[in-house]
Order: structure tokens, then C-alpha cells, then sequence
């Protein structure tokens, strides 16, 4: 038995199922914790309302304007998941997880002596702290797909070269021709990886025979020819046949805009891969993870620590059990090869995404393209390490995994808290609203930190919620409300638009408003003829809810459930629950519900975050008939705010009389929150 322990640890340290090991753990305790925190965000929401109300097969022409290989894959992939959260979420992390291996692979063909070293290597590059959009699964599983496709196509390409039998070795190169034409039509401005492949070939093929420079390029040259076939292919239908009607991706506009001013865009090309080489092989090891540290709280670090201390547990329990014997000094490779290796596939890697007009933005988590250049950040770091002595460099190699991890877990944690708002946001939502009339054109905001980028992220839920059956037409519209909207609101005309297939029609005569002003308020939806502003609300806010047709929301029928498979459970029923039940009764001038609502909060200990939603209990109490409740509520909640109380009168001032069946006593109230200001 002892001696089978022995065998079986024995094999596990050689081989490559220890850096597979070592890999999962890494990446499955890294993400795999923080998934059930995590939902959807951004560009997830057109592709999901796509899959759940046009089907699956609609995914195909959704992307057929600039990547059309992408919809035939997120096809695939919805009827396997579905709307599912932790599906897309575990296929992610299983790429994220494949595309590491791919890297130690890589890593082992070119220098088959740093074993060790190379599954140290394949844990830091598994949690790079310069890539932090592994949470936005459903969005980026595209993007790890084709890096890990890639990789596996260079790996094996390089595996060809070191085989010198010929069906095998003819195989191997059949399969990596067409995984390199796989990766490509994804995302084509990943091509740029092809300097990796061709820098590492021709790096092996000088170890291997040490060629002189025109030998190695001639034995490259008919290695290469069947991957660069695939290519030309690629790149032939892309400029030739392919008409992008995105201007990322349209390669004919951009040849176009380098002709028209071409010494701008080379200026621009050569200061700004510049930059981005920088932000890719040095900054991005600090300014996220300085940002994550300095903004997040105790707890969030101590949990991101204690994960980290694990990992760093882990990959001493690997030095541990490989205990692999000295390199000799002679079998090192110098630590410039590496440098050098790993900045020719750093500046291949961005020079693509530069020359189509897109830059990396470490300051943006959304954005993906550190992704793929981090192979040769990793290599240039293993450079530097490689000038220090052998335990400095298990030293400080382990400590960056512990750091990036730490990195990483912060980083899920402020996607988890993301996803928590926007989750909470739509449940308060259905919790006010009965149903919203079709063609309605909702507005929403959420806090500055959290806003919504796009009108998708807006409709996309609404439409998952008031409207789950299959339809091929979008019944409620939305826009984002910034600076150029406030326009269109004030116009109230009808405004047509698409996301991509999508046909949009604003009519922004139909226009509801709904947001939440300050981080902890609940979601409000306006009235335009009273209009109940937060004490700190945005000033464009102030001016476009006057617009606002709370008519749009029908208070009748049954309260939607959104369903579970994408919002989770139903939160626990806090303030801005019996808020939005009692905004639903004054909507239906229902004041003495809205009492009983109040009771019920009093009794149950519930208290506002933001005291101008005291404002529609005081309402209620005083069409109610209980005005002394309701003074006291205004003197202890509202009138020791003076900028609420101003908002609070100029609404009531200019409002409207409302119907007498209605019951509200206007005057009365008026006179409660105004008296001092005579």
C-alpha cells in the first residue's frame, strides 16, 4: 500500500495532472466561492432576453452584425444553460480554468526543465489581477473561450514541432489550424497571439537544433503555412465579404479613417500601444488591486486574506510535494530571454486591439482586453524572478498568488454587491408595480457608483419580468437618463433605435420614471404631477420627473414574480417593501392602507435610509384623518431638513388639485410641510 502511495505521488509530481490540480483548486477556490453572490450585468441582459423571449436560434442573427461565429456559440451554449446564473458562471470558470492549463503546457514545451516553476506560473496567470471581468459570466465567456482556444492551438502547435513522426505530427497541426480558426472568428483582434505562436516556435526551434536564424525561419515556414491558410481565410472573408455594421469591427471604415488622417491615428498607434504595454505588463498588478483595498471594507479584506492565505497554503503544499532537484545553473534560461519573450507577445497581443481604435482601460473591470496579453505578462514576470535567487523566487512568486487572489476575491465581492442592488432594484419593482402598459418608455437610474451604462440593462429586466412568454418584439422600451436624454424627454417625441437586431421605438410621450437617488433608498417611481425628490437628488432628475406618466403603471391584477432561475429569492420584506406596497395604495388613493402599512413598519422596527419616503405615510394620515401622527412624523423626519422640505413644498405648490373621490387634502398637507416657510 505504502509502496502504491509512493508510485501514485510519484506520477502526480511529474506529470501534468498535479498542474491541473493545482490549477482547479486555485481557480475553483478563487471564483467558485463567490458565485452564488454573482448575477448578470451589462451586456448579459439583451443576449438573456434574447435566448428566454425570441429563443435560442434569435442568438445567432443578435450577432451576426459583427462577430456572426459568436451567436452560433451563445446559441450552443443558452440551450445547454439557459437563463440559468450559476450555469453561465460555472462554464466560465471551466474556461478560465482550461485556458491556465493551456498556458503550463505552453509553458513545459518551451522550457521543459521549470516544471515547478510552471505551475506556480499557471496559478498566477489563472487569477491575473489585471483581468477582473471573470464575474460578468455570460459576457465574457466569449472571450475566454477563444484565449483558451488559442492557447491550446499554440501548445499544440508547438508540441508538433518537438514530434518528429510524421501522421502525428501532420494531426497535430490540423488541429491547431483549426482551433486557430476557432479563436479568431470570436474575436478577431485576438490574432495578435499569433506573435506568441511564431516568437515561441521559432524560440524551440533554436533550443532544439540550434539553427541558424534563415534555417529556422525555413523549417517555420512549412510548419506555419497550414495555420496562416487558416487565417488568410479568415481575413479574407472578414474584409472582403463580411460587412460589419459596427464600427469596432468594421475593417474597410477603419482602413478608411487611417487614409483620412493618417498621421493622427499612426501617432495615436505608436503613443498609445506604448501606453497600453505598460498597463498591461506593470500597472495592471497595482491600480485594481489599490482600488479594491482602498474601497472596500474590513470584512471584505479579512474574507479575501483568509482566501488568500489558503491559496498560499496550496502552492507551498505544491513545493512540497515536488521537491524537484536543483536546475543547474547551466539549464537556466537568462532571465532577459524571458523579458524579451514576453514583451514581443505583450505588444503583439494589444498592437491589434490599438490599431482597430480600442484601448485598455485598467480603470474599467468591464473590459476584457488585458485578458489576452497576460500570457506574456506573466512570462516577463517570470524573467524578472529568474534574475533573483531560487527561493526569492518561490518567495515572492507564491506571495503574488496570495496577492492576486486577494485581488480577485475583493473584486467578486464588488460585483456581488452590484448584483445585489440591481437584484433588490427589480424586486422593489415588481413589488409597486401590478403590470406596465406595453410601449411604455422607462427611464432608471441607480446610485452613481452602480449606474446603468445602457438601455438594455434596463429593459432587459423590466421585459424578463412583465412580459416572460415568448414574443419577437420588445413591449416595454427604456433609455439611460444622462445629459443628451433630458432632450428627448422634453421633446415627448417617438425616437426609433436598435440594439442590434432589436428594434427599439421610444416614444417618449409615454414616459416612467423610476430610480433610486443615494445608495440604501428604495426604488421610486415619479409622479409627474407631485414629484417627491430625495433631499440629495441629481439636479437632471429634478427636471425630467415632471414628465413622469405614473399612469403607465396599471394597478391592477396580480404583482409579478420575477422569475427565480435569474433573479434569485425573493429578498426579505425591509422598509422599501412596505414603501413600495404603500406608493402602490397612494397610487390608488387607498390612504388607509397606506396606515396600516405604516404600522406595520413602526411595529416591525423598519426605518428609511433616505426620510423623504416618510413623505407618502404623511400623506396617508392626513387624508386619513390622523393629522397629529402625522405632524409628528413631518417635524421629527422631514422639516429638519430644509433642502427636503423645500423640494417637498415647490411639488405641492405647483401640483395639480386632484379629484375629489380621490380624497387628498392638499392644502392640509401643504400647509403641514410648508407653515414655516411663510
Amino acid at each position: 500500500m505504502i509502496n502504491f502511495l509512493n508510485r501514485f505521488k510519484g506520477r502526480i509530481s511529474e506529470g501534468p495532472l498535479l498542474a491541473l490540480i493545482m490549477i482547479s483548486l486555485t481557480a475553483g477556490v478563487t471564483y467558485g466561492i463567490m458565485i452564488p453572490k454573482l448575477g448578470f450585468y451589462y451586456d448579459d441582459w439583451y443576449m438573456l432576453w434574447s435566448g428566454v423571449s425570441r429563443g435560442a436560434t434569435s442568438l445567432i442573427s443578435l450577432f451576426s452584425f459583427d462577430r456572426p461565429f459568436m451567436g452560433i456559440i451563445y446559441s450552443f451554449f443558452f440551450r445547454v444553460i439557459g437563463p440559468n446564473i450559476a450555469g453561465w458562471h460555472i462554464f466560465a470558470l471551466i474556461f478560465r480554468i482550461s485556458g491556465a492549463f493551456a498556458f503550463y503546457w505552453i509553458l513545459i514545451l518551451v522550457w521543459p526543465k521549470q516544471k515547478e516553476l510552471s505551475i506556480l506560473a499557471a496559478m498566477l496567470f489563472v487569477v491575473f489581477p489585471g483581468f477582473l471581468a471573470q464575474p460578468n459570466a455570460a459576457t465574457k465567456i466569449n472571450h475566454l473561450i477563444g484565449f483558451s482556444g488559442a492557447l491550446f492551438s499554440i501548445a499544440l502547435s508547438l508540441l508538433a514541432l518537438r514530434t518528429k513522426k510524421g501522421v502525428r505530427r501532420y494531426l497535430l497541426i490540423a488541429i491547431s489550424m483549426l482551433l486557430t480558426m476557432f479563436y479568431v472568428w470570436i474575436y478577431e483582434y485576438m490574432i495578435g497571439l499569433e506573435v506568441m505562436r511564431l516568437i515561441l516556435l521559432f524560440y524551440v526551434q533554436r533550443q532544439l537544433n540550434n539553427d541558424n536564424v534563415i534555417q529556422v525561419i525555413k523549417k517555420l515556414v512549412k510548419l506555419y503555412l497550414p495555420l496562416l491558410v487558416g487565417i488568410a481565410v479568415f481575413l479574407y472573408w472578414r474584409y472582403f465579404i463580411f460587412e460589419s455594421s459596427r464600427n469596432a469591427t468594421d475593417l474597410a471604415g477603419l482602413i478608411d479613417s487611417y487614409q483620412s488622417d493618417f498621421l493622427t491615428m499612426i501617432l495615436r498607434l505608436i503613443f498609445q500601444t506604448t501606453k497600453d504595454f505598460f498597463s498591461a505588463s506593470m500597472f495592471a498588478w497595482f491600480i485594481q488591486p489599490f482600488r479594491l483595498l482602498s474601497s472596500s471594507r474590513y470584512s471584505q479584506i479579512l474574507l479575501a486574506v483568509a482566501v488568500g492565505s489558503f491559496v498560499i497554503l496550496l502552492s507551498l503544499l505544491l513545493l512540497h510535494v515536488t521537491k524537484s532537484s536543483p536546475i543547474k545553473e547551466k539549464e537556466y534560461v537568462k532571465s532577459w530571454v524571458w523579458i524579451t519573450l514576453g514583451s514581443i507577445i505583450v505588444l503583439g497581443a494589444i498592437l491589434p486591439v490599438v490599431i482597430s481604435n480600442r484601448f485598455l482601460n485598467l480603470n474599467d473591470v468591464y473590459k476584457a482586453y488585458a485578458l489576452h496579453p497576460s500570457a506574456g505578462t506573466i512570462i516577463i514576470l517570470l524573467g524578472i524572478l529568474l534574475s533573483m535567487k531560487l527561493n526569492y523566487q518561490k518567495f515572492f512568486l507564491v506571495a503574488l498568488i496570495g496577492f492576486s487572489v486577494i485581488t480577485q476575491i475583493l473584486n467578486a465581492q464588488a460585483w456581488s454587491g452590484f448584483w445585489e442592488i440591481q437584484r433588490d432594484f427589480w424586486w422593489q419593482l415588481s413589488w409597486r408595480a401590478p403590470a406596465i402598459l406595453e410601449n411604455t418608455l422607462v427611464m432608471g437610474y441607480l446610485p452613481e457608483e452602480n449606474s446603468f451604462r445602457e438601455d438594455y440593462e434596463i429593459w432587459g429586466p423590466i421585459n424578463l419580468i412583465y412580459f416572460p412568454e415568448q414574443l419577437s418584439s420588445l413591449p416595454i422600451q427604456a433609455q439611460i437618463l444622462n445629459q443628451e436624454t433630458i432632450a428627448y424627454v422634453i421633446g415627448g417625441n417617438l425616437r426609433e433605435g436598435n440594439v442590434r437586431d432589436i428594434y427599439i421605438p421610444r416614444d417618449y410621450s409615454k414616459f416612467l420614471l423610476i430610480g433610486q437617488p443615494i445608495t440604501g433608498s428604495c426604488l421610486h417611481a415619479f409622479d409627474g404631477n407631485l414629484p417627491i425628490y430625495s433631499f440629495n437628488e441629481k439636479q437632471y432628475v429634478n427636471i425630467v420627473a415632471n414628465f413622469s406618466n405614473l399612469s403607465r403603471i396599471n394597478t391592477k391584477g396580480q404583482l409579478p414574480i420575477p422569475p427565480k432561475s435569474i433573479f434569485g429569492d425573493e429578498p426579505e420584506h425591509g422598509w422599501c417593501y412596505y414603501f413600495q406596497k404603500a406608493s402602490l395604495a397612494r397610487q390608488k388613493g387607498d390612504w388607509q392602507k397606506i396606515v396600516d402599512i405604516y404600522y406595520t413598519t413602526v411595529a416591525g422596527g423598519f426605518k428609511p435610509v433616505d426620510t423623504s419616503e416618510y413623505f407618502v405615510f404623511v400623506e396617508g394620515l392626513v387624508n386619513s384623518g390622523q393629522n397629529e401622527k402625522a405632524i409628528q412624523i413631518a417635524e421629527n423626519q422631514i422639516l429638519n431638513n430644509d433642502t427636503l422640505k423645500y423640494s417637498l413644498c415647490q411639488a405641492l405648490q405647483s401640483a395639480p388639485e386632484y379629484p375629489p373621490g380621490f380624497g387628498y387634502q392638499k392644502k392640509t398637507i401643504s400647509d403641514l410641510i410648508c407653515k414655516q416657510e411663510n
